[in-house]
């Protein structure tokens, strides 16, 4: 996909968010603006605004932070808003409770700060185990004042085993990615490039 069309897959995410249900399809003789093929159920909405020019915004997670790091950096562009990302490709909760790196990036001095957790704990037999890593977390993220939004795990073709209800217990605001419809690669849990542009569109509109 080239920029052109990377662009427009996260402006359709942008129009899909802002309840208008629309997703934007190009190729290389036009661009055309599509009926998504079905709707989600429900269209995520809040009404804080929280970027803005000048708004330092830090993206931290596992394998799926590493595929939005790209279309957030291009948005955080386009609305003035510095940007940092890390990703590491199978981490769960209790590894970034754990790592070193955390300190390294909250150095940046985030506004705000965006976490992608949660997928990969699915997998375990009792995530809920990891409540207290989650606590220490996010108590280091948000220690400096930043604002910090955890991006729910979108639909996932495994169940989940309490990991969705303790991020929303956890006192930090929860983006549901699972009210969307993204469209995913071959393996049915990470998203096709098109999948990530239009995801970060739909956060991006979200945070306002």
């Amino acid at each position: 996909m080239n920029d052109a069309q990377h662009r427009l897959w996260i402006l359709g995410g942008l129009a899909v968010a802002a309840g208008v249900g629309l997703v934007v399809v190009a190729n290389s003789q036009k661009q055309t603006i599509l009926q998504a093929p079905s709707s989600p159920t429900k269209t995520p909405t809040s009404t804080k605004k929280r970027v803005f020019p000048g708004a330092r915004m830090l993206l931290l997670g596992d394998s799926l932070a590493v595929g939005l790091k790209a279309p957030m950096g291009q948005l955080a562009n386009d609305f003035g808003v510095s940007f940092r990302a890390r990703g590491v490709v199978g981490s769960r909760i209790a590894d970034w409770a754990k790592s070193t790196s955390v300190d390294e990036e909250m150095a940046f001095g985030p506004t705000i700060v965006m976490l992608s957790i949660g997928t990969n704990d699915m997998k375990m037999l009792s995530p809920v185990s990891e409540k207290k890593d989650l606590g220490i977390l996010l108590s280091k993220l948000g220690s400096g004042g930043a604002d910090v939004v955890i991006i729910g795990p979108p639909k996932m073709p495994f169940p989940d085993n309490g990991v969705r209800q303790m991020l929303a217990s956890s006192g930090a605001t929860v983006f549901p990615s699972d009210a969307l419809i993204i469209p995913r690669g071959p393996d049915k849990i990470h998203p096709t490039a098109k999948g990530y542009s239009g995801w970060a569109g739909a956060i991006w509109a979200w945070l306002g």
